[in-house]
């Protein structure tokens, strides 16, 4: 039997649709009690969705009409025109890899869920500035959004992210070719609150919106910078002087960076748990061994490919700095 209190995920996929749900519900008194409850709605995981007509009909329904969660990734079923059947109650949207969503169906959803508190729109190549706009103007209590992916959003899509979305706490612009300097500092001059901001994949950024970020956003935990290769040591020592709370830092393939920036990184962020600078030839020893000096407890820390780091393999690693097990990060 169930927690009483436990907030059920719906799960529609093709091995458990609408009509098997209801026939447990039927079949089992646990079951069918627990879906009464206030809030058993609450959240729905419709992940690996098969047909968005059979599953997003049930949100007519009565049962629905407080539903504040609902995640669909990867459904190429699902159209602008489901979007309308969402309850305005939305609190977080996952719409991830839905391809034919498009910039009116986000338009639908940002005039319906005004209370939106986070959204993700990943690798949704028909969404562009206009539903980013849309999204700006009427989602303004947004604290974490995700446009990863979205290749058609440009500058001018982020800088009204930035003049009415300021109290995001997370932002992933990851590969958005598009996007310049001047929209990412104004998204750190608008929203002191960042904690989580991923660039990933955006080698056009120069240093200067990573100064902007470590000057506005003291609270940052979360850095991705890879593949910028034109940050050099003054943003990482912007870096060290204005966000000391930092725990995770990718720098890989970051190549114009060297131990004068990763030193003052660990002598500044003791708390860090991940580092990467994976493929930076300027990184040696010297940054290692700051790093076993000064940070407490790193976790995960990828050099492959420091070729001038005669201590760069796990086991001389762990020597140095005993805390870290993983020695490969993702990027």
């Amino acid at each position: 039997m169930l927690p009483p209190k436990w907030h059920a995920i719906l799960c529609v996929c093709e091995h458990l649709g609408a009509r098997d749900l209801s026939a447990v519900a039927r079949t089992c008194r646990e079951w069918r009690s627990l879906s009464l409850e206030p809030g058993f709605w609450s959240r729905l995981d419709l992940r690996g969705l098969a047909s968005a007509e059979r599953a997003l009909g049930l949100l007519s329904t009565p049962k629905f009409s407080q539903t504040t969660s609902i995640a669909i990734q990867f459904c190429d079923a699902l159209l602008d025109a489901h979007l309308a059947l969402f309850p305005p109650t939305l609190r977080e949207i996952v719409l991830d890899a839905c391809h034919r969503i498009t910039d009116a169906g986000v338009e639908t959803v940002a005039a319906r869920c005004r209370q939106l508190r986070k959204l993700s729109l990943y690798w949704n190549n028909h969404v562009s500035d206009k539903g980013v706009l849309k999204v700006a103007l009427f989602c303004r209590h947004l604290v974490e959004l995700s446009l990863s992916g979205c290749h058609r959003v440009t500058s001018n899509g982020i800088l009204c992210v930035a003049a009415h979305c300021k109290h995001l706490h997370a932002l992933d612009i990851t590969r958005l070719p598009l996007v310049s300097d001047t929209a990412v500092s104004a998204i750190a001059q608008s929203c002191a609150g960042m904690r989580e901001l991923r660039l990933y994949a955006s080698s056009q950024y120069t240093s200067a919106p990573i100064v902007d970020v470590a000057t506005h956003c003291p609270q940052l935990r979360l850095l991705d910078c890879t593949g910028h290769n034109r940050l050099t040591d003054d943003a990482l020592r912007a870096l060290a002087l204005g966000c000391p709370s930092l725990t995770s830092l990718n720098l890989s393939w970051a190549t114009k960076l060297t131990d004068a920036g990763v030193v003052a990184i660990a002598r500044a962020c003791r708390d860090l748990r991940l580092l990467s600078v994976h493929g930076v030839l300027g990184i040696t020893d010297v940054s290692i061994r700051a790093l076993g000096e000064h940070v407490r407890g790193l976790e995960a820390l990828d050099v492959r490919g420091c070729t001038a780091a005669a201590s760069r393999e796990p086991d001389k690693l762990r020597e140095i700095i005993p805390s870290v097990r993983v020695f490969v990060v993702h990027t």
